[in-house]
Order: C-alpha cells, then structure tokens, then sequence
C-alpha cells in the first residue's frame, strides 16, 4: 500500500518525466526549425564568390531547347552520344578566344542528364555585384571562354533547392565521382547553333566554400561547379573535363 508521501513521490516522479520529454520535444522543434531556416542561407552561397571580373565579352542570342524541365536525357540524343568511347582520344587545342558562339545545350549521358546554358545573371547587390545562377538551368560564368576555346569554361548549377526552388539540374553529378573511381569514360557534350564540343572528364575536386577560386587554365577545359554535399553545402564539388573532340552538328 502506498502511504501519501509515497504516493506524493510518485505523481512528482511522472509529472518531471512529462516534463522532461516535452522539453525534449520542444527541443527537437526548435532545432528542426533552425536547421529550415539555415537550409535557404546555405542553398545560394556559391553565388557570393562569383564576383565579376570586367572585361570585353558578350554572349550571342541563344535559344534555348527547353530539355532541362526533364533533366533526363532526351531519347534521340542516346544513339549519339550514348555509346561514345573517347578513353583514346587525345587531348585537343582549341580555338583562339572570341572565335566560337556560346553553347545552349550541355549534355552528360553518364547520368542522363540534357540541360538549357545560359549566362549567369550578374546581380547589383549594394555591397558589391555578384554572379547568380540562373534558375533551373545549368549557368555560364560570362568571364570565362565558350566552349571549343582555348581556356577554361565555367558552368554552374543547383545540387538542389528544397526551398528557394531554385532548381536541382545538377541533383546527378555526385554519381559521376564512383563512374570515375570505376575509371569509366565520362563524356560531356556542349553545343552551339552550329558546333558540337566533346570533353572528357578527368577529374572530380571537392574544396571547402572558402578555398574555391575561379581560374584559367593553358588548354582547353570545362569545369562544373555545384555546392556540395546535400542539404549542408559547405564545399564545392568540380568536375574537371579536357576537350577531346570538335565537329560541325550538320555533319
């Protein structure tokens, strides 16, 4: 039988348990909410290091294909580019700087992936201007050379955005790091109105936020950029490409 005071112990016993896990509970919210609210923060912050360098260069009129609602590889492009072997092909210069027309279309079978270019949007931020990415598309940093120039051309792309929704077109590109670890040939294809440029990858680099540097390059090479890894987006993930192949899409 229970005296009162043990009885008394007993009720204080309970009530501190319900106590405890509704701070608990209270806890996990508020840590939740927190983590909600520091996802967008994080999302655009590679915009923030693309600040602009001035200097001549303009961008064609470029019409756009419209592949990139899907991102998936669009069922005619598979008999062309699927099978493509470039592990023996050399290296190749490109041409002079200014010489080729901006690309519209970038392509990565390895991943399925068929995405609109655009330039990025240079945003007049008070503080200083920066580069945005564009929105569900992949971006071409305007500085940097077209593809099938001597030089490095720059694309960037969202990983994800659950919330500004912004686009996650290149939601693929981790798995290219296993296809390179397998050593794989990993092919990416640019396009303009008239030219088709083959690079194969090379390598894969992941950097912190902090050490990321836009730079050029003597060959002629591609570098993709996205924020890495999910849903935390402290580092940079790169793709690395050389250029491999050059021809006419009329041929």
């Amino acid at each position: 039988m229970l005296t009162g005071y043990d009885d008394l112990l007993r009720r204080k016993r309970s009530t501190f348990r319900k106590i405890s896990a509704s701070l608990i509970t209270l806890g996990i919210i508020l840590l939740a909410v927190a983590f909600i609210l520091w996802i967008p923060f994080n999302e655009n912050t590679i915009d923030d290091l693309l600040i602009p360098s001035y200097g001549s260069y303009s961008y064609g009129n470029n019409d756009n294909l419209g592949y990139s609602k899907d991102w998936s590889l669009p069922a005619q492009f598979n008999p062309v580019y699927s099978d493509l072997d470039t592990t023996d092909y050399m290296v190749i210069e490109g041409k002079s700087s200014g010489s080729m027309s901006a690309s519209h279309t970038i392509i990565i079978p390895a991943i399925d992936l068929a995405s609109d270019v655009e330039p990025l949007v240079l945003m007049d931020d008070e503080k200083e201007p920066y580069y945005a990415n564009p929105k569900n598309v992949v971006g071409h940093l305007p500085t940097s050379v077209n593809p099938g120039e001597q030089g490095a051309v720059w694309l960037f792309g969202h990983l994800e955005s659950p919330f500004t929704r912004e686009g996650a077109v290149l939601w693929d590109i981790p798995k290219l790091e296993n296809e390179l670890n397998n050593d794989n040939n990993i092919n990416v294809i640019l396009e303009n109105d008239s030219n088709r440029f083959i690079y194969r990858v090379s390598s894969i680099s992941i950097v912190e936020e902090a050490d990321f540097e836009i730079y050029q390059s003597d060959g002629s090479t591609l570098h993709i950029v996205t924020c890495y890894p999910r849903l935390k987006y402290d580092k940079r993930m790169i793709v690395n490409a050389d250029l491999v192949g050059l021809d006419s899409i009329f041929d």
